[in-house]
């Protein structure tokens, strides 16, 4: 029986099963096999109505084998955001900041640059017990119960805890939580940012499901995740971006409540409706690309990413791309994981006669990636883009 992993219900439903689907950090030496394989299913609980990983990959064969793979999160936003908080009422320049990844480090900085100068961030090492290294899937474990006495011996009760681009990570979100909540002073407040979901359920945006995010939110599901948890929602936004928008809330302790059934029920509608559509986008990705090669065309990606990794074994369109183009040196010569597609520079592009050209990154970034490719565009190549948010989307152009 699945259960909810926030508010422990049993009323889940499995929205899509995406089959078995490769660890997209796991860059494979050699064509021979896909690498390792873990099923790919999207629950919902229809009390919360938190859309979530059933039965999520083990966190160990989520942590990166290179050192060289790096992600960087929207920033763009930080500067208002830490205006914001450096008003909230009750913080003055001796409250105590803490953040808990490096993903936060950007954010204490402004708020330094504001007076508040008693900040500090988790550390993997004295904080954590984890190498200086270790990636978002092996901190969120390591924030638990059991290691706030130490953290408030060594730091002191927290006024301001941020946690950026984490919440999304956590296999176990209430021992997370709870950990927070003890961390805090009283009257503190959490600050969560979270990737939002509301854009790409309603676009019916698939590459969305990534493994390494257990938990996928709205704005609704996050003030609900929350309230479930006893945080009172004192302010939120939604920061917008080219593909992908950003949730903040920012709470403080108080009582627990349950999300309006009304809520919930919207929230699940918009859910039913983007794994009715699950086929149909699958087919017609596979109908263009298909009458595309038929008609003696070539295609190939370009960026070797996650995105490009599950664009070709979600909708399982390995078998019509001649290969994956990137320019990132430690890339070239490995393999995609699960496609087995060879990475190859973006010189190839023209070499191998490409016609159609997938970009895989994101929209706001397109030009300038276009710009370093004239050569494959006087050939007459064709630039598109895998994303339902990029004006190039291949359906949106040959749909």
């Amino acid at each position: 029986m699945d259960l909810c992993p926030v508010c422990q219900a049993s009323s889940v439903v499995r929205r899509i099963d995406f089959g078995a689907q490769p660890i997209s950090n796991r860059y494979l030496a050699f064509d021979t096999h896909p690498g390792p394989l873990y099923p790919l299913q999207l629950g919902q609980c229809t009390r919360c109505a938190l859309l979530f990983l059933v039965n999520p990959p083990p966190v160990e064969e989520l942590v990166s084998r290179y050192d060289w793979i790096t992600y960087l999160e929207p920033e763009a936003h930080l500067d208002d955001l830490a205006e914001i908080l450096a008003k909230l009422p009750g913080l003055s320049p001796e409250s105590r900041l803490c953040g808990l990844t490096d993903k936060d480090d950007s954010t204490l900085a402004r708020m330094q640059r504001r007076g508040f100068s008693r900040s500090h961030r988790l550390d993997p090492l004295t904080d954590l017990e984890l190498s200086a290294g270790a990636g978002l899937e092996t901190i969120q474990g390591r924030i638990r119960p059991e290691g706030v006495p130490a953290w408030r011996t060594r730091w002191g009760p927290c006024d301001l805890i941020i946690g950026r681009q984490i919440l999304e990570h956590t296999f176990a979100p209430t021992r997370f939580i709870t950990a927070l909540k003890q961390l805090l002073a009283p009257g503190g407040y959490l600050v969560f940012e979270v990737p939002d979901s509301e854009q790409a359920l309603t676009d019916l945006d698939y590459l969305m499901i990534w493994e390494q995010h257990t938990l996928y939110f709205t704005m609704a599901t996050l003030i609900g995740t929350l309230n479930g948890y006893g945080l009172d929602v004192v302010w939120s936004s939604v920061f917008p971006y080219a593909s992908e928008n950003s949730l903040v809330a920012i709470a403080r302790l108080g009582t627990p409540r349950t999300l309006a059934p009304a809520t919930a029920a919207a929230e699940c509608a918009r859910a039913e409706r983007y794994s009715a559509h699950f086929a149909e986008r699958a087919q017609s990705l596979r109908t263009a690309l298909s009458q595309h090669r038929q008609a003696g065309g070539k295609v190939a990606l370009l960026g070797a990413g996650h995105l490009a990794c599950a664009f070709l074994s979600i909708y399982g369109l390995g078998d019509l791309i001649e290969f994956v183009a990137d320019d990132h040196p430690p890339k070239i010569g490995l393999y995609l994981p699960g496609s087995r597609l060879p990475i190859l520079p973006s010189s190839a592009l023209v070499e191998h006669g490409i016609t159609w050209c997938l970009l895989t990154m994101r929209p706001d970034r397109e030009e300038a990636v276009i710009d370093r490719q004239r050569p494959f565009l006087e050939s007459g190549g064709q630039f598109f883009s895998i994303l339902p948010a990029s004006p190039r989307h291949l359906e949106i152009r040959h749909g």
